[in-house]
């Protein structure tokens, strides 16, 4: 999650959650949070029109078994069923982008509340 928000941090204009991956009349490629996740995780094809009204809405994985885009997202993303709707199909740019944010923002607070769960204070005030 914080390779796309760094993407998204990076390349604002090229988030669109109104779909998963086009590539749009200028030439750019637009991705919603689930293309995005896909196009980090890497491994899987992009199947379909570029260029239709919704974008490219399967992949096709090292396998050749093609599936849908918000199915392979939520799996890359560990989310569940609900968290998928919303993040992936339900949320705007500026919502989605905040969901991002929390979730990466709590990923690193269980990283630092593991790491640092033994230590103390000596009676100076040093950590221990």
């Amino acid at each position: 999650m914080r390779k796309i928000l760094a993407h998204i941090t990076k390349h604002p204009y090229l988030l669109d959650q109104s779909v998963f991956r086009r590539r749009g009349d200028d030439g750019w490629v637009v991705f919603g949070l689930g293309g995005l996740a896909i196009d980090v995780a890497g491994g899987y094809r992009w199947v379909g029109n570029e260029r239709s009204l919704y974008g490219q809405i399967q992949v096709q994985d090292s396998t050749g078994r093609i599936r849908w885009v918000e199915d392979v997202a939520a799996e890359l993303l560990g989310l569940t069923p609900d968290e998928a709707t919303f993040a992936l199909m339900a949320a705007e740019n500026c919502t989605a982008r905040a969901w991002l944010e929390d979730h990466v923002a709590a990923a690193e607070r269980r990283i630092f509340d593991t790491l640092t769960h033994n230590l103390t204070f000596d009676t100076k005030g040093h950590l221990t």
